[in-house]
């Protein structure tokens, strides 16, 4: 997704009121992420996370939200999803992580994402029509002039 839906405008919305049917375009120096490093031989799966439009696939304003989607009963989260809630959770309610699309990075029929730390009162930019195929709690979530 290069340039936003026709017919949409694009609006702002604080990282705390984000929701996964969103359509968002993170700024210069917005969030926090890494990718992990490829098995040597393997292709090199990393791409531009910033200034592109990506779906939002999930939001979690705490270790619990992102415990309770994404850990194995027996395990807990996956060692990567551990530290990303320790640098963002621990001893402070400031940050939120997100889950976004990489659909350059995506199969037909699968998913790539990146987890994104988020200052919870970053404002980002939002395209004003949800994701494809989703619908926005009702009523939709604030948009920032």
């Amino acid at each position: 997704m290069t340039g936003p839906a026709p017919f949409c405008e694009i609006l702002y919305r604080r990282a705390w009121d984000m929701t996964d049917a969103d359509v968002i375009r993170l700024g210069a120096n917005q969030g926090a992420y890494s990718f992990e490093d490829p098995e040597p031989g393997a292709p090199d799966r990393r791409c531009a996370v910033r200034h592109i439009w990506r779906e939002v696939l999930g939001v979690y304003l705490d270790r619990d939200s992102l415990e309770a989607t994404h850990a194995d009963s027996a395990r807990g989260l996956r060692p990567e999803l551990a530290k990303i809630a320790d640098a963002a959770f621990e001893g402070s309610d400031t940050s939120v992580v997100i889950r976004v699309l990489l659909h350059e990075l995506s199969d037909p029929g699968e998913s790539t994402d990146l987890f994104v730390t988020l200052n919870r009162v970053d404002l980002v930019e939002v395209q004003s029509l949800p994701a494809p195929g989703r619908t926005w709690p009702d009523p939709a979530p604030p948009a920032v002039p």
